[in-house]
């Protein structure tokens, strides 16, 4: 094992591998980005690497692929180059690195070597915590019961160099989340998870639960991209979590001017300049507010699945680095028919295709403890029959009714009953677009940890935004 660092070390040296790291830089260089998606599935972060500046390349690599630029020399120098160490530094390093005796048929060795030294690291920092808390053991608890809490506290921290939770875990998780459900839909505390933006919608499906992967699906125009946009602010802003949103469809201006006319409830389309000046300054508020938020992450660029979870990834490291505890919690894609691994695949390929789409966002969604909200394309059968959408009318299904745990569908209905009984009867065809407002049922016809559930809400046109219609009384629907 190579002991070489960049600095002075006092004491003996963590274990790593330079060699290791070196050489697992390399493959990431020789194929522009495949090699390094590798590592991304494998675990591998920034503080994998034990030489700071193999940490500050591969953190460089992420910000590349997540941008969707070529993974490779002299792109990672141009970056480097206003570093303080300066190009000409970089250069001989990098160039160094690239000219290791190394191969893509070395990736898995040298990705398992990496991984285990940061594993073995990981160990020595969580044992010398463990040390540290003997010291201070003040007898409030068993010494049996103090040493088995810490101890599942060091297992956690040590297997795969990342929180993997044991099979208690799992259980203690499951008593709060079962706890917290019957306090009541406004309980506190218990297992995290995030709330719908809308009390009604949560207390009737259920909030969303770490490591779901939730479909919203609907016909064209009937407002799936309008409610994920609610969706995520009120996850940014009124829960306080990050969230991704990956637009496959819109522009980010489009997207952030139809989200000021959600947050200031003035519409952002057609007339502007007849608005009255109240009206327009309000609008510019809720620009305003847009931009000052720093939880809420947007790119309109990433067309793969790998350069979204190349993003989602490269954002998730950023987060954690600057706080303990601060992670992406929600990601969005809309939609999903629109990444280019389905939208390039020939007919007979699609459904493959969707389901290693889903598959893989399934896993990032487990692996990262977050919410994957993808929105997908129902075909016409149900609109052309007149009845609710059903599974089999998502479109190009492939694995979706698998991998998803929850598919929700948005149903334009002729009628609705309100929460008095009334009955509200409404057009279905194209020409509902011209209404100022209509009615939609939110349809769960599957939910894997929170069982179905239906509820109508109102679209306002002119802003393009969802409102509940049913009266809360004593916190649920009357």
């Amino acid at each position: 094992m190579n002991t070489e660092t960049d600095g002075e070390i006092v004491g003996r040296v963590p274990p790593h591998s330079v060699e290791a790291e070196e050489r697992l830089l390399s493959c990431c260089f020789m194929d522009n980005g495949h090699s390094l998606a590798l590592c991304i599935e494998g675990g591998v972060s920034p503080w994998s690497f034990y030489i700071p500046r193999n940490r500050q390349i591969f953190a460089v690599m992420l910000s590349l692929h997540a941008d969707g630029d070529a993974v490779d020399e002299p792109s990672i120098l141009t970056r480097l180059s206003s570093e303080p160490e300066g190009a000409a530094w970089w250069a001989t390093h990098l160039t160094r690195i690239s000219k290791t005796d190394s191969s893509t048929l070395h990736l898995p060795l040298m990705l398992k070597v990496v991984r285990e030294m940061e594993v073995l690291r990981n160990a020595i920092t969580s044992a010398t915590s463990l040390v540290e808390a003997a010291y201070q053991y003040g007898g409030d608890e068993g010494v049996s019961d103090w040493l088995g809490s810490h101890m599942d506290r060091l297992q956690r921290c040590i297997v795969s160099g990342a929180k993997l939770p044991t099979w208690g875990d799992h259980v203690r998780e499951a008593e709060a989340l079962l706890r917290q459900r019957m306090e009541g839909p406004g309980a506190l505390g218990g297992a995290w998870q995030l709330s719908w933006g809308f009390p009604a919608l949560d207390y009737v499906l259920g909030p969303m639960l770490p490591g779901e992967v939730i479909i919203l699906a609907a016909r064209p125009s009937v407002g799936k991209s309008s409610l994920a946009r609610q969706v995520a602010w009120s996850a940014a802003e009124g829960a306080e979590e990050h969230v991704l949103f990956i637009s496959r469809e819109m522009s980010g201006p489009t997207v952030a001017a139809a989200l000021a006319s959600n947050v200031s409830g003035i519409r952002s389309v057609r007339d502007l300049h007849l608005l009255h000046p109240v009206d327009q300054g309000e609008l510019l508020r809720g620009v305003k507010l847009l931009g000052e938020s720093e939880r809420f992450h947007f790119s309109d660029r990433d067309a793969s699945l790998m350069q979204i979870l190349g993003r989602a990834d490269a954002l998730q490291s950023r987060l954690q680095s600057r706080t303990k505890g601060n992670r992406l919690r929600l990601l969005i894609i809309d939609y999903l028919g629109l990444v280019s691994d389905i939208s390039g695949a020939r007919a007979g390929d699609k459904v493959a295709a969707i389901g290693r789409v889903t598959g893989a966002l399934k896993q990032w969604a487990l692996r990262n403890e977050a919410v994957v909200l993808c929105l997908c394309q129902l075909n016409r059968s149900s609109e052309k029959e007149g009845r609710e959408p059903e599974m089999h009318d998502l479109r190009d299904s492939g694995d979706i009714e698998q991998d998803a745990d929850r598919v929700v569908f948005l149903d334009r209905p002729a009628e609705v009953a309100d929460d008095l009984g009334m009955v509200h009867r409404q057009r279905v065809d194209a020409s509902i677009s011209d209404e100022p407002r209509w009615f939609v049922n939110v349809l769960c016809k599957k939910g894997r940890n929170t069982g179905t559930g239906r509820l109508p809400l109102m679209f306002i046109r002119e802003t393009a935004t969802f409102r509940e219609i049913i009266r809360q009384s004593n916190g649920g629907p009357t």
